[in-house]
């Protein structure tokens, strides 16, 4: 009797345990399809018990090939009384980049409660850069193009009526039809 008080006890008070919501996430490349010479940005979210913080010489980054690494400077909070950084959304730019594919892989730097350096990786991405040649758009009608293009079919439309129509009379009184 006394253990299952205990059980349900301790299951009621994990209830009323706070818990810490942190979180750093990649998001997203932006723009989605860059072009060659276009600035290519990683969208990052952070919030509640991590935030990025600005510090000189962050972020790093780093290029080997066409693998990229960016490493932010962060703040986190295991301790949920100082869990109050709020949420929020950046873009930010590591560079621009010459036709090919590409990998970026976000990483975080913090300095934990005991003042033990941490660097954790955030996640990754792939992306494609497309050349730098823009695809030239072909010309698409105007109204004034519409107007006349369409005068133009109706105008052939009734020669060739007209001439359908001579055909058959001329047909017609030879004692002949054709089509």
């Amino acid at each position: 009797m006394k253990w299952r008080f205990v059980s349900v006890m301790l299951i009621t008070l994990l209830g009323f345990a706070p818990s810490a919501h942190a979180f750093i996430t990649l998001d997203a490349i932006v723009p989605s399809s860059p072009v060659a010479g276009e600035t290519v940005a990683a969208r990052v979210s952070a919030g509640v018990c991590d935030t990025i913080i600005e510090s000189p010489g962050y972020p790093q980054i780093t290029q080997s090939g066409n693998a990229i690494r960016m490493l932010l400077e962060t703040a986190h909070s295991d301790d949920p009384v100082f869990c109050n950084f709020g949420t929020g959304t950046i873009d930010l730019s590591f560079g621009e980049f010459p036709a090919g594919a590409y990998t970026l892989q976000l990483d975080r730097h913090y300095v934990d409660f005991i003042g033990v350096s941490v660097t954790q990786t955030v996640g990754s991405a792939s992306f494609i850069v497309a050349g730098g040649d823009a695809v030239t758009p072909l010309p698409t009608l105007g109204a004034a193009s519409a107007v006349v293009l369409g005068t133009g079919m109706l105008a052939l439309a009734g020669f060739m009526l007209r001439r359908r129509a001579r055909t058959i009379v001329y047909a017609a009184t030879r004692g002949t039809r054709q089509r």
